[in-house]
């Protein structure tokens, strides 16, 4: 594809840096196995700084903006031109590594949604798991930025929920991470932000 500039995203307060080490630590102190692919549910385009942390032990990171339902990246860099990303490759079955750009920050790749109006099926979530499986071998982590309803997230060996500190509450949290269950998202924790 492209080279993508991503250093004004990765930019993080000296707290936020902090918290999503402390975050990482922690995550990786559990005794995570298996688990090469994360979603993150409700943190937007900071979970790409999420994505960061994780590539700090020098290890390579692949980005996928998976909230189908908006096109936070597309949006925010404005390129004016039609992109395909990884619900198009669904779409398609054609390999989803067809779609990976290069990023300024060496460790990082990314991939973009692509056609938001796919809708959403259990065709997708397979086509989308069976491609994170093929390119598991390439990086350490693939980390997805999903929907609020956690759909690519099903396609996810574990996810964290972001919750903004102001909505936090732990019945709130607890609902959620319930109705995430119900819907097949294997939830390892939830995180607050600002």
């Amino acid at each position: 594809m492209f080279s993508v500039k991503i250093g004004k995203l990765l930019e993080m307060t000296d707290t936020e840096k902090a918290d999503y080490q402390e975050f990482a630590e922690r995550f990786r102190a559990k005794g995570i196995g298996d688990i090469r692919t994360l979603a993150v549910i409700g943190a937007g385009a900071d979970a790409l700084k999420i994505a960061k942390i994780l590539s700090g032990t020098n290890e390579r990171v692949l980005f996928i903006d998976g909230d189908f339902t908006q096109s936070v990246f597309l949006g925010r860099y404005k390129l004016g031109k039609k992109l395909t990303g990884w619900t198009d490759v669904c779409q398609t079955q054609s390999d989803l590594s067809s779609q990976i750009c290069v990023t300024s920050d060496p460790d990082i790749d990314l991939m973009f949604t692509g056609n938001t109006q796919t809708a959403w099926s259990n065709v997708v979530r397979d086509d989308l798991k069976r491609g994170l499986d093929a390119l598991k071998d390439r990086y350490a982590w693939i980390v997805i930025s999903s929907d609020e309803e956690g759909r690519s997230a099903q396609s996810a060996d574990a996810a964290i929920l972001a919750m903004k500190q102001p909505e936090y509450s732990e019945y709130n949290a607890r609902s959620r991470v319930e109705r995430l269950d119900r819907e097949g998202v294997c939830v390892a924790g939830v995180i607050l932000y600002e």
